[in-house]
């Protein structure tokens, strides 16, 4: 899933004619994958989606809390939540009555069991935005998400377009310096989607 539109990045480039679409739209899927390792996470983390079976690490305690982090940006519902501690175990079902759900977080009230790593095989929903239609619409993407990619795909394009260097100029002599650093702002704007797991 791409995390902004063509429509956007035209209007902040103030693009009017379609002579560069096709390269616009490689950068906004560029962009929208560096905000997915940025916030150390998998491709398409927020895209809404249902996810069957997926296996996890858990976290088994004693009081029989197990707890797993699904790698989406939030866990809306969950359908099934199973667990076990070795391979030669059979899957323990946890109603799901018996679990409370966080944004990046799903735990599971089981019988007593033993503490330690487990297994979790957990189907959910997780995610924020969709993408559809032509030309491209997003829906329910927070609106820092869609912004912080709206500034990286210009940046990339601009970069594609310029050949910048990683730097020109020498800071000491106060002359301009250019990096290729992610822009502060986006950095900041991705802080509170970092999973820290």
């Amino acid at each position: 899933m791409n995390y902004t539109t063509l429509a956007k990045v035209k209007a902040a480039l103030g693009a009017e004619t379609a002579a560069d679409d096709a390269l616009l739209q490689v950068k906004i899927t560029e962009a929208s994958r560096a905000i997915d390792r940025l916030c150390s996470a998998p491709d398409n983390y927020f895209m809404r989606e249902f996810i069957a079976a997926q296996l996890l690490d858990g976290i088994a305690a004693r009081n029989g809390v197990v707890i797993c982090f699904p790698p989406k940006s939030a866990v809306n519902s969950v359908t099934s939540f199973e667990y076990r501690f070795t391979p030669r175990e059979s899957w323990q079902s946890v109603a799901t009555d018996y679990l409370t759900i966080h944004p990046l977080q799903v735990s599971a009230y089981a019988e007593e069991t033993k503490a330690g790593k487990c297994q979790v095989r957990l189907s959910y929903n997780g995610g924020y935005g969709a993408e559809s239609g032509s030309p491209a619409v997003i829906t329910g993407l927070p609106e820092d998400i869609i912004n912080a990619a709206t500034v990286l795909a210009v940046r990339f394009y601009k970069e594609e377009k310029t050949g910048l260097s990683d730097a020109i100029g020498v800071a000491d002599l106060g002359v301009m310096q250019y990096t290729k650093a992610f822009p502060v702002r986006v950095v900041e704007m991705m802080k509170p989607y970092k999973r820290i797991l």
